[in-house]
């Protein structure tokens, strides 16, 4: 993988990651966040690779994924992903810092 395809997926993943907290407490479907993010069009995922970033999100404990269907998924930010943005929590290779972008 091409470091170019490596830090956008990293910014991708921090993206998500922002935007769905912004609803914390609540939850967001997947077709939400990105409609969000569409004003970033050169990092807007498709609905897979949205999905593949909630789910490595989920895996590393920074949202929890609540709901998985075939049409949408919902997730919400867990207490180690608001550390994670407010910059007190473990950095993580694989999510760009809050402080990169």
């Amino acid at each position: 993988m091409s470091n170019v395809v490596r830090e956008k997926k990293r910014l991708q993943r921090l993206r998500i990651l922002q935007v769905v907290s912004m609803v914390r407490p609540d939850t967001l479907g997947d077709g939400l966040i990105r409609k969000a993010l569409a004003p970033e069009l050169d990092i807007v995922p498709g609905i897979e690779e949205c999905r593949r970033a909630l789910d490595y999100l989920d895996e590393r404990g920074l949202v929890k994924v609540v709901s998985r269907t075939p049409e949408v998924w919902f997730v919400k930010v867990t207490a180690d992903g608001t550390d994670f943005l407010d910059g007190t929590g473990p950095s993580l290779a694989g999510v760009a810092q809050p402080d990169e972008f």
